[in-house]
């Protein structure tokens, strides 16, 4: 109960939604709790419909034919990913990955009751294709980020945010994740850590990074600010 009470909270067309809406809708909710580093997956279920994340964060990312991976999109508490496929898939389409990056809790809504309540309700239509197009926007804001961005920008952006995430001065990661967000190697990461360390821009030690001059990295990430 507690967690469809955090789910409508996140919803803002909930008080659109008919007495029948509001019970089909909570009869098809469906919850998973993973820990740190657990792929995200629901038994049985097509990875289409609606991602809401109530607790912790969750990372989507793609992952190459030779297993090299790069997040496209990190999902904080009360963020909303929609995983809306095409139903027919084309040889080589891609379809995202989702791993939680710390203890979290999900909730998701199949497809199928996303399109009952885009019909039935113009509010959560218009919820599903802001959200979608917000998705959109991010991924693509990620994307001019990692590929189009140098490399040691990258990761002095990464680290703020983390540590953002963390609520404090360290980032709880190690090289290789670095590696797999950025779309890199560890042992590139590496060599920007140790230049960054040599610097006095952090300190760094087993799984640990600690950042020292955020503002320096703000301005090495070219940004005024954290988000």
């Amino acid at each position: 109960m507690q967690c469809t009470k955090e789910v409508i909270s996140i919803l803002p067309f909930w008080p659109s939604l008919s007495e029948q809406q509001k019970q089909q809708f909570e009869s098809g909710l469906l919850y998973k709790r993973c820990r740190a580093r657990e792929s995200l997956t629901f038994s049985g279920e097509k990875k289409d419909g609606m991602l809401i994340v109530l607790h912790g964060v969750i990372r989507v990312y793609m992952v190459s034919g030779t297993g090299r991976e790069v997040t496209i999109l990190i999902m904080r508490p009360g963020d909303v990913f929609n995983i809306l496929t095409a139903d027919r898939a084309r040889p080589g389409d891609i379809m995202p990955q989702l791993q939680a990056m710390s203890d979290s809790a999900v909730a998701y809504i199949r497809r199928a009751e996303l399109s009952r309540l885009a019909y039935g309700c113009p509010a959560a239509a218009e919820y599903i294709i802001e959200t979608s197009s917000r998705n959109a926007q991010d991924i693509l804001n990620n994307v001019n980020e990692y590929f189009f961005c140098p490399l040691r920008a990258k990761i002095a952006g990464f680290l703020l945010k983390i540590s953002v995430q963390q609520n404090g001065d360290c980032a709880l990661i190690t090289h290789e994740d670095i590696a797999n967000h950025l779309g890199t190697t560890r042992e590139v990461v590496s060599r920007e850590i140790n230049y960054l360390r040599h610097t006095g821009f952090i300190k760094s030690g087993r799984g640990r990074i600690t950042l020292l001059d955020r503002a320096g990295l703000r301005t090495l990430a070219g940004r005024s600010g954290e988000e």
